[in-house]
């Protein structure tokens, strides 16, 4: 891992010092992409008000809380929408 993968993590980290300590602990190998509110109401098509009130009601994936900030792992968004499809 270089240090522009490192400074794009600290990008969506609290900190540089957050996002060297995720690389220390992971050992350099490859993290699973975080999405934010945002990105995450996008892929899903829904509004981040809806995404926001799911997770509210305890009814949405679990997201990563990095400080005061909320980020979903794309394999739990997939997994989610696999366990709220309707059956046939």
């Amino acid at each position: 891992m270089d240090w522009a993968e490192v400074f794009a993590i600290a990008m969506r980290c609290a900190s540089l010092a957050v996002a060297i300590r995720l690389v220390i602990a992971t050992g350099g190998a490859p993290m699973a992409t975080l999405l934010s509110v945002n990105e995450a109401a996008e892929r899903l098509r829904i509004s981040v008000y809806t995404l926001r009130y799911l997770r509210q009601e305890g009814r949405f994936a679990p997201a990563v809380k990095i400080g005061r900030r909320l980020f979903w792992e794309e394999k739990d968004l997939d997994l989610w929408l696999l366990d709220h499809k309707e059956s046939a």
